[in-house]
């Protein structure tokens, strides 16, 4: 092995390490201007919309609420102990007790000394047992509370913790250049909204809502003294994509998400995208092949009566239709899916009778009955090989005679019929060689 270069092994690890890191940074939350479109490239709904449905549920439940709703729910250890106080205990000693007004009468009224002192120490015992029955039961409240308020402390440290594992995790969900737009934002706060204004102020308050607000302040839109031509050419451009955002691949309900985000991202940076242009752009992008009569209908006057009035309810109604497409023509929606001719409007092998046989161009067979295609080649491939084979012949298939239905003698069929009936072995060699001259007239006709 040459210096400089890596083995074959260990060259397959690093490309496929390689990929591997590329994928992942399509993933994480990512900020760019297009080379060729010079428009903002942004995945910030797509990557929201991962935490909110999958990443966040890692983590307790609390969370996910409280990102779907944007309603924080802080851990303040003050606000949580207030109620649990510790009660003191009462004093059962003699000189804490007073007689009441009522037993001070009654003791008044007992002449002799020693009665008196009886009776003065009967009621001290009576209230003395009272108080310790209240110290025992305050006792009991007290270690009650004790475990609560631990039970508390353990929790809001959990949190805590939790919190900052979850910013941690957020932050490395996002690319360098996303990051640092972060760091360098400042969010102004009304007078008495709760939240982070920077993002190490959210490090300290644990104030992870903070990266999601700041991702979609730096992302979509980023107030402040910003040129205003700048915004009004970003405007035009996110526009423009909206009626660009064409269905010609893929599944249906995925395109709905980004046609969605679309109408999002417009309306986050001041456009105003009233219910008739969302309606008419999302019917103008339909796919042309599965609501060619949708659109169609939509399209003309007299039949748009029949489609609802909001942009919902038309959306579900597309909904129904591709999904009774996918019933009646399966094929024919898995086809788009894959995004396999889609530029041909998939009409080489499901509307054959319209236009013929895509190889010879005759209208009695599909291409894929036809005698000159080949499967191990395309189907533009075998249209030039048969057009160069027969440049300057008029071919018709359909007249051509089959050797079996011609007169002739006895003799001559069954010496035809022996020589169609060939052995496996030599018409598989005769296929490999026929392959084989194909792929040589087509590299030379290239």
């Amino acid at each position: 092995m040459s210096e400089g270069k890596r083995p074959r092994s260990i060259w397959k690890r690093y490309e496929k390490a390689k990929g591997e890191a590329k994928k992942e940074d399509s993933e994480k939350l990512y900020y760019r201007i297009g080379r060729k479109s010079g428009r903002v490239e942004t995945n910030l709904l797509e990557w929201e919309r991962s935490w909110k449905n999958v990443k966040i549920l890692k983590y307790p439940t609390r969370y996910a609420d409280e990102l779907r709703t944007g309603v924080r729910n802080p851990a303040n250890e003050e606000e949580v102990l207030a109620g649990l106080q510790i009660l003191p205990e009462l004093d059962a000693a003699r000189e804490f007790w007073r007689p009441t007004a009522e037993e001070a009468e009654e003791l008044a009224t007992i002449n002799p000394r020693v009665a008196r002192d009886q009776r003065r120490d009967e009621m001290y015992f009576a209230w003395r047992t009272a108080r310790l029955a209240q110290n025992a039961e305050i006792k009991r409240q007290n270690e009650i509370t004790k475990t609560r308020i631990d039970l508390q402390v353990k929790e809001i440290k959990e949190m805590r913790d939790t919190v900052s594992v979850l910013m941690g995790a957020i932050l490395e969900d996002i690319t360098k250049n996303s990051r640092d737009r972060i760091e360098k934002y400042r969010l102004e706060r009304g007078e008495g909204e709760e939240g982070a204004t920077t993002l190490d102020e959210a490090r300290v308050m644990g104030d992870w809502l903070y990266i999601f607000e700041a991702a979609r302040a730096t992302h979509l839109y980023q107030g402040g003294d910003e040129d205003s031509i700048l915004m009004y050419e970003r405007r035009e451009l996110e526009r423009e994509q909206l009626a660009k955002l064409k269905h010609t691949a893929g599944d249906f309900n995925r395109w709905i998400t980004r046609f969605e985000d679309q109408v999002e991202v417009c309306e986050t940076i001041g456009l105003e995208i009233s219910e008739e242009a969302k309606i008419y752009h999302f019917m103008n992008n339909l796919n042309d092949l599965i609501f060619k009569d949708a659109k169609n209908d939509f399209m003309n006057q007299r039949t748009r009566s029949l489609f609802p009035d909001t942009f919902e309810e038309i959306k579900q109604k597309m909904i129904d239709e591709y999904g009774q497409t996918m019933t009646r023509k399966p094929q024919l929606v898995l086809k788009i899916i894959r995004g396999e001719d889609t530029r041909r409007g998939a009409e080489a092998s499901f509307k054959a009778e319209e236009g013929g046989c895509h190889v010879c161009g005759d209208s009695g067979h599909f291409y894929r009955s036809c005698k000159h295609y080949n499967n191990k080649f395309s189907l533009e491939a075998n249209k030039k090989y048969f057009q160069k084979k027969h440049k300057g012949k008029d071919v018709d298939s359909s007249k051509e005679e089959d050797p079996l239905k011609t007169s002739g003698t006895g003799a001559d069929k069954q010496s035809h019929k022996s020589k169609v009936h060939k052995s496996d072995k030599q018409t598989k060699r005769e296929s490999t060689e026929e392959s084989a001259k194909f792929s040589m007239e087509l590299d030379e006709s290239k």
